[in-house]
């Protein structure tokens, strides 16, 4: 009898070790997915459905074994909300690495020098992925940039970094303005600059005007 329970018992250690060795093999090795694909975390959503997305995704398989795993190193409590692209063999271990630190998607809204306030807004109201409404600016006070944004976004933070930026590009032209310019304030000259920019339909005069 006790001869047996040794056997057995070397039979549990051998089964714990190979189950712990395939356990290894299977968080880092390079997982299905076969091309890159971009997936999106809801906020709120459960681990099970985040699983299950990345399952039907093809990005992991044995999603028990991966929600088993997200919970026994706790990293299900880090895991957050956002877009998120993934490369093709992407392992188990660097999709949760991902959904842990939050490398979300980054997007990039450009907007046109010579449109006016009405046509910033309804440029970023047709753009995907933000939310909220999008608040109406004073005329000539958001500068026509590139803007990086991630999924779910409000809009109106992307108003207010346009705002903010002309802000700081008009203090900064303000500073540099030659004396004998007729102007008492930087919104004067902002103002004029406006005006002189709508004289013209052709983008490459618009920097020299």
């Amino acid at each position: 009898m006790t001869r047996f329970l040794k056997i057995l018992a070397i039979l549990f250690v051998v089964t714990g070790i190979a189950f712990l060795t395939w356990i290894y093999e299977y968080f880092n090795t390079d997982g299905p997915l076969k091309a890159e694909i971009t997936v999106i975390v809801e906020q709120g959503i459960k681990l099970k459905q985040i699983t299950a997305l990345l399952n039907k995704a093809k990005i992991i398989q044995c999603p028990r074994i991966f929600t088993w795993i997200a919970r026994l190193s706790e990293a299900d409590r880090s895991i957050k909300a956002g877009e998120y692209k993934f490369v093709a063999g992407v392992s188990p271990r660097n999709v949760l690495k991902t959904l842990t630190t939050g490398k979300t998607v980054v997007r990039k809204i450009t907007i046109p020098e010579g449109l006016s306030s009405f046509e910033i807004t309804r440029l970023i109201d047709n753009t995907q992925a933000l939310q909220g409404t999008t608040p109406i600016a004073q005329e000539g006070t958001l500068l026509p940039e590139s803007y990086n944004y991630s999924y779910n976004d409000k809009r109106s933070n992307i108003i207010k970094r346009m705002s903010n930026e002309m802000l700081k590009t008009l203090s900064s032209l303000w500073e540099k303005r030659a004396e004998s310019l007729p102007y008492k304030s930087p919104r004067q000259a902002l103002i004029l600059a406006s005006i002189i920019e709508k004289e013209t339909s052709i983008a490459a005069e618009r920097t020299r005007i």
